[in-house]
């Protein structure tokens, strides 16, 4: 397997990368069961372990996409993925406030756009990739990490759309386009920014 990528464009990759796997658990809540019933909470790296044959499946198929055993494996691996997180949606009667459920109907909304984008199968996938580089880790920097509020106000939800939109741009560039140099503004920004109000 090799990659199309240079070392150098990795490396200009790897704060989105890192930004999108450090941040977006937080909005899973398979992983707070995890969490619970751990009795360790660094017992709970061994997830990042196991979860690394899975990427090195996933670029294995990426030429086989069409086999029965691949189509197989995708179609258990999203039932198993889909049933588990609704199990935990009903059990925690979640999201109970209003904007959190406005907010996860744009979800669903933005990935039917993205199917509308053109361009071919991979770069949908890739864009669709931007939501957890980029839109779910920066929910969770703004509204969770540190004054705890996983429930947004309207005129907060708007900005942290508005600073969404203006962003996607530089991540298509970087991860469609592969001109990967400004892939680490975005999150330089909302780390910067995040600093900054944890300061104030």
């Amino acid at each position: 397997m090799v990659g199309t990528l240079t070392a150098t464009d990795l490396l200009c990759l790897a704060p989105a990368l890192v930004f999108g796997f450090g941040l977006c658990p937080y909005l899973d809540l398979t992983f707070y069961r995890a969490l619970d019933a751990t009795p360790s909470r660094h017992a709970f790296a061994i997830f990042g372990i196991a979860f690394i044959p899975i990427l090195l499946l996933t670029v294995a198929y990426r030429q086989g996409i069409t086999q029965p055993l691949v189509v197989a494996y995708i179609m258990v691996q999203a039932t198993f993925t889909v049933a588990a997180h609704l199990r935990e949606i009903r059990e925690r009667s979640w999201p109970r406030a209003r904007g959190s459920r406005a907010a996860l109907l744009l979800v669903p909304a933005a990935a039917v756009a993205l199917v509308l984008l053109p361009g071919d199968g991979e770069n949908t996938y890739l864009r669709f990739l931007g939501f957890y580089g980029l839109l779910f880790p920066a929910y969770v920097l703004v509204f969770m990490c540190w004054r705890k509020i996983a429930t947004p106000q309207r005129a907060a939800l708007l900005g942290w759309a508005a600073a969404m939109l203006a962003f996607l741009p530089v991540y298509e560039v970087a991860f469609v386009h592969r001109i990967t140099w400004p892939a680490g503004i975005p999150v330089a920004a909302l780390l910067a920014w995040g600093a900054w109000r944890k300061l104030r």
